[in-house]
């Protein structure tokens, strides 16, 4: 990743000095442009620059990934047994039934676990 993120941020320095430099970048002197590189590393627009690509190629990456996938289809999966253990538990409490309170209760909380630290990583 970060032989990813010099390579990017050699494009960002050049683009951005003839961005600012215009037609002068071919005559003006390589000190001149890393003062100028400098004002503009301190001020953080380089460095947002380059965030901001990488995080797009991360996203264009994640975009159709296996992974995203089985997140979407848990999280589907986490509602259904949310509505369900809800549904169950508020029907329990009306008639006073405690056990099956408690058992869906951890049926409940077990899939909130399962969903938090397996699926969601």
């Amino acid at each position: 990743m970060s032989d990813l993120r010099e390579i990017v941020r050699r494009h960002v320095e050049e683009e951005t000095l003839k961005q600012y430099l215009g037609e002068g970048y071919a005559a003006t002197p390589f000190p001149e442009k890393q003062r100028l590189l400098d004002v503009l590393r301190t001020r953080g627009e380089i460095d947002r620059e380059i965030r901001r690509i990488v995080n797009a190629y991360l996203e264009e990456l994640e975009q159709d990934s296996p992974k995203k996938k089985q997140r979407f289809w848990g999280n589907i999966a986490l509602l259904i047994v949310n509505l369900v253990c809800t549904a169950m538990i508020s029907y329990a409490v009306n008639i006073t039934n405690w056990p099956v309170v408690i058992a869906f209760s951890v049926v409940l909380l077990i899939a909130h676990l399962v969903n938090t630290y397996l699926i969601g990583k």
